[in-house]
């Protein structure tokens, strides 16, 4: 584990079996009802042992990452989930989507070390059973404003049971065993689109919230029960000038806030969310140069974003460019490249910052400008 100071080999596996299963009733009127269950079992383990010596901060060994078997367990899983989903045609242009989906899950944890803690940071907790209900409600509306025009209107809310390393790849002190619980995210979401000739489009705006949000700081201390708030605006089009030219665009533009305060970390209620751009979009130009023949020019763009919790270190973004061209040749043989980063810009697929005493700059290095061809043949 290269980003952690004391870089403990990890060994995970686990076995799994599942079903999904589903049965749809057709109604009068246009109205249909879903009724499924998904079910999952799971057999897994892990375990972290760390045989470099503590590493040195300022002089000192840290205390906190010591050689030794830091976790050791296995955990059988079980996830039982119902649902209804349905879809009603209240008018000829009018339909409404409704649904609820209950999930229960069950970590049966057996613990294979011998100490509750470990050092000054882990905390292995003692072996049990720890279960969690979740009740997902969903609603939304269609309206059709033309023949190839709808607006619409969403909520729904969404959960996670913990995942079991933040339960039992615990630290000593605020993610204690227990102290992890179900995530939630409370969605609406509005917004219009336009299908068919000419200019398609779809534009939608949205609002999240979500709490018991658990992750790791900065600081490499887990937090298990963070809140944050999401707003953002989202452009999806394509439009075709004529036979030749035709342009496309994904853009957002979004706000992604903690919403709670933690000493001793920076983060502060209204701080922007680690790694969080407030802006990202591509903007693709096309051109059929023969009816097999395309070629396509697109750029990809990232806005700044910050990488610490406190906002006071940041990535400065970046533009990169990509050049596309396929040909035809039979109806079943296809050639094509792509010069990707076609500027050779110098940019980070994703940056951030490591905290503690080792703290720095990281950034997972994008691809200098590269040529890829190829062909494909279908039979």
């Amino acid at each position: 584990m290269h980003f952690l100071p004391g870089q403990p080999v990890e060994n995970n596996k686990h076995s799994s079996v599942g079903l999904l299963a589903a049965y749809t009733k057709d109604l009068d009127g246009g109205h249909k009802v879903i009724f499924g269950t998904d079910f999952e079992y799971t057999e897994g383990e892990l375990s972290e042992v760390q045989s470099n010596p503590a590493p040195i901060f300022g002089g000192n060994p840290s205390s906190a990452f010591i050689p030794g078997v830091h976790y050791d367990y296995e955990v059988d899983a079980t996830v039982i989930a119902p649902y209804i989903h349905s879809e009603w045609q209240v008018l000829d242009k009018t339909r409404v989507t409704a649904g609820l989906r209950y999930e229960y899950t069950k970590y049966d944890y057996t613990n294979n070390t011998d100490s509750r803690e470990f050092g000054t940071r882990y905390l292995r907790p003692d072996s049990g059973k720890d279960t969690f209900s979740n009740l997902s409600p969903k609603l939304g509306l269609v309206q059709q404003l033309t023949d190839n025009t709808a607006a619409f209107i969403n909520y729904a809310r969404g959960n996670r049971a913990p995942q079991t390393t933040d339960l039992y790849r615990a630290q000593i002190g605020p993610s204690r065993t227990g102290g992890a619980d179900s995530e939630t995210i409370d969605s609406v979401e509005i917004g219009v689109r336009k299908v068919g000739e000419g200019l398609q489009y779809e534009i939608a705006a949205y609002h999240m919230k979500k709490d018991d949000y658990f992750f790791t700081d900065t600081n490499n201390e887990n937090v298990p029960d963070g809140k944050t708030n999401h707003t953002g605006l989202e452009l999806g089009m394509f439009y075709p000038f004529n036979e030749l030219f035709d342009i496309g665009a994904n853009v957002t533009f979004a706000k992604h806030e903690y919403d709670f305060n933690k000493p001793g970390s920076g983060i502060e209620k209204g701080d922007y969310l680690v790694t969080a751009p407030k802006r990202m979009g591509n903007i693709r130009l096309g051109w059929n140069v023969t009816p097999v023949t395309r070629a396509e020019l697109e750029w990809v763009h990232m806005s700044e974003y910050y990488i610490t919790d406190g906002n006071d270190k940041k990535y400065d973004g970046h533009d990169v460019f990509n050049l596309r061209a396929s040909h035809d040749v039979t109806n079943n043989l296809t050639l094509y490249g792509k010069v990707h980063n076609l500027f050779n810009t110098e940019y980070a697929e994703r940056a951030d910052f490591g905290g503690g005493g080792g703290g720095d700059y990281r950034y997972f290095v994008g691809e200098k400008r590269y040529l890829h061809v190829g062909a494909s043949y279908s039979f």
